[in-house]
């Protein structure tokens, strides 16, 4: 019987008063602090009251804002127009002062924020910056959005259905129950992460780095680190309903799940890592790098009374997310990405799942196949730490469900020139890889090409488990292929299936130019009852 699952959707947002106004100028302080002019240029004062209309009336009249320090200038902002706000000196900052919103916009726009720190905002949605206008574009040009705090939403950034670009900023010390860096909030927004940093953000429930929904991620030379997820999913990234995760040259490392994916959590959406390590994540179920399943490409956003969907893979934060967007097209994908997860050229390394399995990742297929491709990448020294033997742990570089919810679906992995080393299950089943498929008409299947199962020169450890010390089968539909150059070598069951375990009518297939040899303390055993996991 596989486990049943929750897809989250969004939530009905607050409802916001939007006040009109907020920054625009350039040039050169000629009058003194709290002067705003012609020019465009506004000296900060550090008093709300001087700050908040002084600095608005530059906003209102669009065009570039040069804000000048040294003293903060504290108030909240709307944006009613196209503006550039840039900082004209060193440390220069905006301050929400904890009353608010540190900007606002209150049309569709451009803002354009540069060289300029954003802090101390304090709101239900969108503490630093809160863009509720679709269409509208959001840039972050070597700026700093810092130590804001949402009640509901978005710490640093909220964007609904627009566009957030952040080229060489940093988005850090950010706090919210959903996104504590960066939540999108509609179908169809475009997020575009560049040589950027998303670090130290914090959330209750889900994306303690971001929370998105139906939407593009696009990260390039960006990293996210050390995130967290206090009651819920995403460490790193929450990705879902329909999104698509495109990440090149990126480091996600060192966040944290208190639920499942501690560096990244994809449900129903795409995922593709090229040249991206993925590394020291941990979540305390499934998934301690990614949790990944019933990838599906949104098109239409579920209407407002969509049923409920099916039961969630692990914990669950208790409040329900209702629909906010009904009926919204979503734009066609910039590239065209394979539908499932996909790792180019990466690292899977380092990453724990503390009860649950997959400590590198995690795949099911509940209401859609769910495959799985690994070229040229390393999955090792992962880890699952829990002891559990009724298929909830196991898999210490990666574990994988089909049929997971009954709906005879296929989970597959199809990993080439690759390689695993090093992983550990020492508790549970399978050090490397733990393939399981539930009664019924799908499958789990592993197909490895060019892959070693074994002791990696780098890290001189071998993939261990209590059974299946390098691969177990679990189930009828659950078998894995070693094709030629793929080698199962120098692995280690503390009990048996040194090499593979096949449980329940797990099988194994193995073609001309693969090896399984120096296993410990056998090569293979295949189990003809009772089934060891239940």
């Amino acid at each position: 019987m596989g486990r049943v699952r929750f897809s989250r959707s969004p939530r009905a947002r607050l409802a916001q008063l939007v006040v009109a106004g907020v920054v625009a100028s350039a040039g050169v302080l000629a009058f003194g602090a709290g002067s705003a002019f012609a020019n465009g240029s506004y000296a900060c004062t550090g008093v709300a009251a001087i700050d908040t209309p002084g600095l608005q009336g530059d906003i209102n009249t669009g065009g570039t804002v040069t804000v000048f320090g040294p003293k903060p200038c504290v108030g909240n902002w709307t944006v009613p127009v196209s503006v550039t706000i840039v900082g004209g000196s060193p440390g220069a900052t905006l301050n929400g002062n904890a009353t608010g919103s540190v900007l606002t916009t209150a049309a569709t726009v451009t803002l354009t924020v540069r060289n300029l720190k954003i802090t101390n905002g304090a709101a239900a949605d969108g503490a630093g910056v809160f863009d509720n206008f679709c269409g509208s574009v959001v840039n972050l040009q070597n700026a700093l959005v810092t130590g804001n705090t949402a009640s509901v939403d978005g710490g640093g950034v909220e964007v609904d259905c627009g566009t957030l670009n952040a080229t060489a900023s940093t988005i850090s010390n950010n706090t919210a129950d959903h996104g504590g860096g960066i939540y999108v909030d509609g179908c169809g927004a475009t997020i575009n992460v560049t040589n950027s940093t998303v670090a130290n953000n914090t959330a209750v429930f889900n994306g303690g780095g971001i929370d998105v929904f139906c939407s593009t991620v696009n990260l390039t030379g960006a990293t996210f680190s050390h995130n967290t997820v206090t009651d819920g999913s995403g460490g790193g990234l929450d990705v879902l309903d329909g999104s698509t995760l495109i990440a090149t040259a990126s480091s996600i490392i060192s966040n944290t799940a208190s639920g499942d994916g501690g560096g990244i959590n994809a449900n129903d959406s795409f995922v593709t890592l090229t040249s991206t390590s993925l590394n020291w994540n941990t979540a305390a179920f499934y998934g301690g790098g990614i949790e990944f399943g019933d990838p599906f490409g949104c098109t239409i956003c579920a209407p407002t009374n969509a049923a409920a969907p099916a039961a969630a893979h692990g914990p669950q934060p208790s409040t329900a997310r209702p629909q906010h967007h009904a009926a919204v097209v979503r734009p066609q994908l910039p590239v065209v990405v394979f539908e499932g997860l996909d790792l180019e050229s990466s690292t899977v390394e380092h990453n724990t799942a503390q009860s649950g399995a997959g400590g590198g990742i995690d795949n099911y297929a509940c209401d859609a196949d769910s495959p799985v491709l690994l070229n040229n990448t390393t999955v090792a020294q992962n880890r699952t730490t829990g002891s559990d033997f009724d298929t909830d742990s196991g898999g210490g570089g990666y574990s994988q469900y089909g049929n997971d919810c009954e709906e005879d679906t296929t989970a597959s992995l199809v990993a080439t020139n690759s390689q695993f080393g090093g992983n550990t299950a020492k508790s549970s089943v399978g050090g490397a890889i733990f393939n399981a498929n539930f009664d019924g008409a799908g499958a789990a299947l592993v197909t490895l090409a060019q892959t070693p199962v074994m002791r990696l020169p780098m890290y001189l450890n071998d993939n261990q488990a209590e059974f299946g010390g390098g691969i177990f089968n679990f189930g009828d539909g659950a078998n894995t292929t070693l094709q030629a150059g793929a080698h199962v070598v120098h692995n280690q069951a503390f009990v048996t299936g040194g090499g593979v375990f096949n449980d329940c009518d797990g099988t194994l297939t193995v073609a001309p130019g693969a090896l399984i040899m120096f296993n410990t303390p056998n090569q293979v055993f295949t189990n003809l009852g009772p089934c060891l996991l239940d």
